[in-house]
């Protein structure tokens, strides 16, 4: 799961997908919106290094800068990235551009030089980025930095690692069901569908599910429950404004910020029932006061009292509460939030554990962790519930943050989904213009799984081809087009002056680099993963990064994959698809590249597994699978 501005682009097998002008310029003006606020960064001072030399620049016209010549590039020639990697291609792994009213823009394409700027110098985000707090949360995960960030790292990477997510996939599989019993209907109908569509309400699914551990089923209700009908109204709004950059300053006005606390009231009060259902379940007691000031007192009471008549467990007498591991954390926050500290609230347990030491430290998603860690993760039915479980490990005062445990909801909910549902649309759109790939892809999903309709770990793990698809369609369509960060005064790069600028990374670039990928760099070929030796095999970490990179890289990566794999290998056991459209796929921007036609496909079923199973085998060997 991962965030960020100005995603552009997409790679057909050699093709840039076509796109509308209109959207490409909007994509322009993203990258900029990151810049525009940079210099109130709140970065803390960076050691002083001395000013380098300045980068190239392409041609520029005097007032206008580089402007003009985007401009005219990308209403003929085609995107943001393109024009990146064209510049890239001309001027090297470092070159700036620059458009009147914003910062210069650095562009780095070296893989070194990205590593230290993420690992060693760790330079901060845009403070712009602070325009997503209404949808992700004021103490979101994505926004914070320095210590409040690892700490809430800490508290969440359990529930991202693979030992959590191997309990986990029944609920993925569960909620792809639902996804075969639509595409079933539609194979009887002969109906076409919206992939993109589908899958974006099935990933809604899954998150809540594995996530919340609340069950709602949004392919039956569509696009009309409350929730979803909060989220996107208030996603709706939230990207006018950062779409439309000469007017951001609008969002500022009392009508507009009223309308964006009303709407993003709506979103919390939904997610904030899930959550005190979720805690009473736990037999955790919640001050009903402040869950109602943090969001709407109307659904949480419902929501409550709701609960109440489940049997879930409420105590207000508790000898012991929760405190999230990590010492300090919830004054660290409240200094760099609000000051209104009355609405931190405080949550109490029925059993005591204020002795007991953190069982996880600072083991990054998928690493080892203690055997109590492995015991919650056993015993906890979604992330939610194993990262309070967490917190209540290492009580001490009797505090948790309900604002950041809603923060952090309101943040996987978004990224959560999105992402992935993008991945398995652009990844269906790849097969069906390669259908060689998709055969053989069929093939070996029906070898791996035979009559079985549920994979197994075990499975999804054994099927290196679907594994190798995927990687491939992240590569030529990274969910994360651009990623942004602060150069400090007075700082440089490899020699370069960085001081006061936005550095620009795009993965969509990394990744078209035909220094390391070779001269198909630009094609979809996922063979190119299971080549003994081959390019892919040796390509250094910076030359790859759909999920990002160092200590910031994506929480919810093995998570995603593991959705991926688990949905893409249910429908191809079961269905074939054609793509049904009548133009090519283009890309719709938003705050990450959708489909902009939604990847309509007819769905037809596919043969008996008998038959299939002799036509998997027989295209297994001649793959050499």
């Amino acid at each position: 799961m991962q965030l960020a501005y100005g995603q552009q682009g997409c790679c057909m097998g050699g093709h840039a997908a076509p796109r509308s002008h209109r959207s490409t310029v909007r994509g322009i003006l993203r990258v900029h919106a990151v810049a525009g606020a940079a210099s109130g960064s709140t970065s803390p001072p960076q050691p002083s290094r001395p000013k380098g030399k300045q980068p190239p620049r392409p041609p520029e016209l005097p007032g206008l800068m580089h402007s003009a010549s985007m401009t005219a590039y990308l209403a003929t020639q085609g995107d943001l990235e393109r024009l990146l990697l064209q510049w890239r291609q001309q001027h090297g792994p470092f070159f700036e551009f620059q458009v009147p009213g914003s910062p210069p823009v650095m562009v780095v394409a070296d893989p070194e030089a990205i590593r230290e700027v993420y690992e060693v110098l760790q330079y901060h985000k845009s403070p712009r980025y602070k325009d997503l707090l209404p949808v992700l949360g004021s103490q979101s995960m994505v926004m914070s930095e320095g210590h409040t960030w690892k700490a809430q790292r800490d508290a969440f990477n359990p529930g991202f690692s693979s030992s959590f997510l191997k309990t986990a996939l029944p609920g993925f599989i569960s909620c792809t069901e639902h996804l075969v019993e639509r595409l079933e209907a539609a194979a009887e109908q002969r109906e076409v569908v919206q992939l993109h569509h589908l899958t974006v309400l099935t990933t809604l699914e899954v998150i809540c599910k594995v996530g919340f551990g609340e069950d709602i089923d949004f392919l039956s209700a569509g696009r009309s429950g409350p929730l979803w009908t909060a989220f996107e109204g208030l996603g709706r709004h939230v990207a006018w404004f950062l779409d439309n950059v000469p007017l951001n300053w609008m969002k500022d006005l009392p009508w507009n910020v009223s309308k964006t606390q009303r709407m993003q009231q709506q979103l919390d009060s939904q997610l904030m029932a899930i959550l005190v259902k979720r805690l009473q379940e736990m037999g955790i007691s919640v001050d009903r006061q402040a869950a109602a000031a943090l969001a709407g007192a109307d659904v949480v009471s419902s929501s409550v009292a709701s609960s109440a008549g489940t049997g879930a467990s409420s105590s207000s007498s508790s000898s012991s509460a929760a405190k999230c591991p990590f010492p300090g954390v919830a004054a660290a926050v409240s200094a760099a939030t609000a000051p209104d500290t009355a609405q931190r609230t405080t949550l109490t347990t029925s059993s005591s554990s204020s002795d007991a030491e953190c069982p996880f430290g600072d083991t990054d998603t998928g690493g080892e962790a203690s055997a109590a860690t492995e015991q919650m993760m056993l015993d906890s039915k979604d992330i939610l519930m194993l990262a309070v479980k967490l917190c209540q490990k290492e009580s001490v005062d009797g505090s948790l943050d309900l604002e950041m445990l809603l923060s952090q909801m309101k943040t996987f909910f978004a990224a959560g989904h999105d992402t992935t549902a993008g991945l398995l649309g652009w990844t269906m759109w790849y097969l069906c213009q390669h259908p060689q790939v998709e055969r053989r892809l069929a093939a070996e999903v029906a070898a791996v799984l035979g009559s079985s309709s549920q994979p197994s770990y075990q499975q999804l793990s054994e099927m290196r081809y679907l594994n190798a698809v995927l990687k491939e369609s992240l590569r030529v369509r990274p969910p994360v087009g651009l990623l942004a960060r602060w150069g400090p005064e007075g700082s440089s790069l490899a020699g370069y002056d960085t001081s006061s600028k936005v550095l620009l990374v795009s993965p969509y670039v990394q990744h078209m680099d035909t220094q390391v990928w070779g001269p198909d760099a630009a094609d979809f070929r996922p063979e190119r993963w299971l080549e003994e030796g081959g390019p892919a095999q040796r390509v250094p970490p910076y030359s790859y990064m759909p999920f990002s990179r160092g200590p910031r890289n994506c929480i919810g990566a093995q998570f995603a994959l593991l959705e991926a794999k688990t949905i893409l290998a249910m429908m191809l056991q079961k269905f074939e698809f054609e793509y049904a459209g009548d133009k090519p796929e283009e890309v719709l921007m938003s705050v990450t590249a959708h489909p902009k036609f939604g990847v309509p496909l007819r769905v037809r079923r596919r043969a008996q597994p008998a038959a299939a199973a002799a036509a998997a085998a027989a295209a297994a060997a001649g793959a050499g699978l």
